[in-house]
């Protein structure tokens, strides 16, 4: 596999969509993390001749806690949102594409065996994950010691669970490589990158519409079905790995939340969750590792 690769290693230096996404998501964040902090405070008007609410004033302090360290590393990789909808367009376009363009046949010459072609684009796909969670990480460690040496007025942030930030990291890059898969298996049922993208788009929109009907809210056994769909239970992993993570959540203190005892109603586990999309991601994955194996490619 390895000459595989060394293949894809060139490939992805010269596509530019690889490129721009690798540097931009990190640029992205150091502007969503500038902005967040000068605008933090300022989501609220009052008249200025009434003192704002005292739960107002402490969701307003904590907004500013979750730019300070240690909050800011979960806060700058609670902006991997983004970045989960950009790996599943790289995967759909560098698979997809390539079929479409029919350069696939180029790279089965020199070896015939489809499953290690499939593999290598996988764990290809797989470092460009692994950099924009790792810069994300990093950022959130620097970026703010840079803003105090700015002149920065950041507050002391709460501790974070330590234990809890690697289950937030796993669970992120857990849901990233179901992503990949997903992206992956769709550019291969379509043989073209744009009609594949058109296919992500609508499948999560018919998810998602799927999961809001009404018919799943008449009994407590049916409203579980939704949070085992691949989108909700991804979005609730993460969530919920960011909350074990203890992170500064300031807008809980305007709307109120459950005790830590209790737990959200109709929402899985951290573990849970982990298996549920763990197994959509190897579903994914063995469809698509079955469907490179049988499919038609001209030689």
């Amino acid at each position: 596999m390895s000459g595989f690769l060394r293949a894809d290693w060139i490939r992805f230096r010269h596509r530019r969509d690889v490129l721009v996404i690798a540097l931009a998501l990190p640029v992205l964040a150091v502007v969503g993390y500038a902005s967040g902090l000068t605008s933090s405070g300022n989501q609220f008007s009052f008249d200025p001749d009434f003192s704002p609410p005292p739960e107002i004033l402490a969701a307003m302090a904590a907004e500013r806690q979750r730019f300070a360290f240690p909050q800011s590393v979960l806060t700058l990789l609670g902006s991997t949102g983004i970045g989960l909808l950009a790996l599943v367009y790289l995967a759909v376009a560098t698979v997809g594409d390539e079929i479409g363009w029919s350069t696939i046949r180029l790279s089965l010459l020199a070896s015939s065996d489809r499953r290690r072609f499939l593999a290598s684009r996988f764990v290809a796909l797989g470092v460009v994950t692994a950099w924009i969670v790792g810069s994300l990480f990093v950022l959130g460690v620097v970026l703010p010691f840079a803003a105090k040496a700015l002149g920065a007025d950041l507050p002391t942030a709460p501790a974070i669970d330590a234990l809890g930030t690697v289950g937030y990291v796993a669970s992120i890059l857990l849901v990233a490589a179901s992503a990949l898969s997903f992206g992956i298996l769709v550019a291969l049922l379509t043989r073209s990158g744009p009609a594949a993208l058109v296919v992500a788009v609508i499948y999560t929109l018919v998810e998602a519409a799927f999961g809001s009907l009404p018919i799943w809210q008449r009994d407590d056994l049916l409203a579980w079905l939704p949070t085992l769909l691949f989108t909700t239970a991804s979005a609730a992993l993460l969530d919920q790995a960011n909350r074990a993570a203890a992170a500064v959540r300031p807008f809980e203190e305007l709307i109120g939340s459950p005790p830590p005892e209790q737990p959200l109603p109709h929402v899985l586990s951290i573990q849970a969750g982990m298996l549920v999309v763990l197994a959509w991601g190897a579903l994914f994955l063995t469809a698509a590792f079955l469907r490179m194996r049988r499919m038609d490619i001209p030689e």
